[in-house]
């Protein structure tokens, strides 16, 4: 075999002892060199090296076991780990405690005008990713979320697809203010799609089972479509800050009120906490309104936020035949 070869390496990296060895591989005159390494290095000594400044929503200890392939345009990287002793903030199921365990592997290409990445975190997610050396946001690639195994896509952008059991809207909101960056500085296109099924989301006072999300793009704009148990239609979402959402629903039910109890308690109004100056421009459009299993009928709107609040216009509310317009500041 033709190569480095050595079969025990010791070493401190990081303050910490790594053992590993080196194995020539190499034959009929081509070289090619296996490098394995076990350690465990601090999170904060790792992004210090990488020289990572942005919060990350990771602290502890990381274990790993490194492979190194040296073989020309043949070479990879790749790294897996335990995860025993990082924890990681992130609402479930993706976070976890400093004492559990799961698995996560890395794996990338080192030469080319293309790089590949690979990425898997035990059943949770897994990634596919190519581009272009130095410009990740450049590149095509797959996320995929839940079991199974991320495809490389042919076209660029990346591809979000798969289902989770939950998604809290306000647990990722918060997750969001304590670690995305003030400027996040990415481009539209960087995302090309998203297709998930959801069995529980929790979000703007609501709660939908078996929620189908499509996110596509569109001329300027991203168009969401939604398919629920209390909800289904589309919204189409401009780019262009202050623009008008429109919004354009098949079916809308509303949950019907709980009968009263001598024991009952008093119930959470959902929009107490909203700011009418906080609700965007929107055009809204309902073919069929319901109050638990009663049909109310179509309802239809325009809302534009002012200094004092939102204002109301061309209110066209159908309550069972009994039809309401006009205008509301």
């Amino acid at each position: 075999a033709s190569g480095l070869s050595a079969p025990d390496v010791r070493a401190q990296v990081f303050g910490r002892p790594v053992r590993a060895k080196i194995v020539a591989e190499g034959a009929r005159g081509r070289t090619r060199t296996r490098v394995e390494a076990n350690g465990q290095i601090s999170l904060k000594n790792l992004t210090d090296w990488l020289a990572i400044s942005q919060p990350l929503p990771l602290s502890g200890e990381l274990p790993y076991r490194l492979r190194l392939t040296l073989e020309g345009d043949d070479s990879q990287l790749q790294v897996d780990s335990t995860l025993k002793g990082l924890a990681i903030d992130l609402p479930a199921p993706f976070g976890k405690t400093v004492g559990e365990a799961r698995y996560a592997n890395w794996r990338m290409t080192l030469q080319g005008k293309e790089r590949r990445y690979w990425f898997s975190y035990e059943d949770l997610a897994s990634l596919a990713l190519a581009a272009p050396a130095g410009a990740l946001l450049d590149g095509r690639g797959q996320l995929l979320l839940g079991k199974g195994q991320a495809a490389l896509p042919t076209s660029k952008g990346l591809s979000v697809r798969g289902s989770l059991s939950t998604l809290d809207l306000d647990a990722w909101q918060a997750v969001s203010k304590r670690y995305a960056p003030k400027q996040a500085g990415v481009k539209p296109d960087a995302l090309s799609s998203v297709a998930l099924k959801i069995g529980r989301f929790q979000g703007f006072g609501v709660q939908l089972n078996n929620l189908d999300t499509q996110l596509t793009r569109s001329a300027a704009s991203w168009r969401l479509k939604l398919d629920s148990d209390l909800v289904s239609g589309q919204i189409t979402l401009p780019d262009a800050p202050g623009a008008t959402i429109v919004a354009t629903l098949q079916r809308l039910q509303l949950p019907a009120q709980e009968p009263s109890s001598k024991h009952a308690t008093a119930v959470t109004d959902p929009l107490a906490t909203v700011d009418p100056r906080s609700i965007p421009a929107v055009d809204l459009s309902i073919a069929q309104v319901s109050h638990g299993i009663d049909v109310l009928g179509a309802w239809s709107l325009k809302a534009r936020p002012n200094a004092t609040g939102v204002r109301l216009s061309e209110l066209s509310l159908d309550m069972k035949g009994l039809l309401v317009t006009g205008a509301l500041t």
